[in-house]
């Protein structure tokens, strides 16, 4: 069994991709964060700033989900900000690269989203304004 642990652990550090981030676990299929959400909302705020000139005060990050696909939403006052995310073997990873953030649908669950596909980002039902924001690097590293 340890052997197990031990090649999943060198297979995932191996296919660690640059803009991808761990922040949570599955249990019983519920997305649980396993990292602390403050340092989350500070580095993401942060970078938001610098690489995107848009200047957040996020209160909350939560892990939703939408069209089968998850997605981690920072919340503020008035402005929402959300990431792709996926399940890897019961392990949420965040796409951290590319960020849709919006005032426009602060009031729904989800705001403005990216679209993997596409590359772009669209609101999550209505139309409206969505800013995307792209690094080189993880925004919420």
């Amino acid at each position: 069994m340890k052997k197990i642990f031990l090649l999943l652990a060198i297979f995932l550090g191996i296919f660690d991709f640059t803009y991808a981030q761990k922040i949570g676990i599955f249990v019983e299929g519920v997305p649980q964060f396993t990292i602390n959400k403050s340092d989350l909302i500070t580095t993401f705020q942060n970078n938001l700033l610098e690489f995107g000139q848009i200047d957040a005060d996020f209160k909350d990050v939560e892990i939703r989900s939408f069209e089968g696909a998850f997605f981690l939403t920072f919340i503020g006052e008035g402005i929402k900000s959300t990431l792709s995310a996926y399940n890897e073997n019961d392990i949420l990873i965040v796409d951290g690269k590319t960020s849709c953030t919006s005032t426009d649908f602060s009031s729904e669950s989800l705001g403005c989203i990216p679209r993997p596909l596409s590359g772009g980002c669209s609101p999550s039902n209505k139309s409206g304004k969505c800013s995307k924001t792209v690094s080189d690097f993880s925004l919420i590293e």
